[in-house]
């Protein structure tokens, strides 16, 4: 459960971040890939929990 609060707070910072573009296009290329693995992350734990 603290696993998916975690990488649902790093989405949201992802997300704000991206909204906000202060990092400019090379810095969300690589916020876009965190998010990615943070997305597969979460998919990944939200499968576990429903076994």
């Amino acid at each position: 459960k603290e696993l998916k609060e975690v990488a649902g707070k790093q989405l949201s910072a992802y997300e704000a971040m991206k909204a906000g573009g202060r990092n400019g296009d090379a810095g969300l290329d690589q916020l876009d890939e965190q998010a990615d693995e943070i997305k597969q992350a979460k998919v990944g734990l939200e499968a576990e929990l429903q076994k």
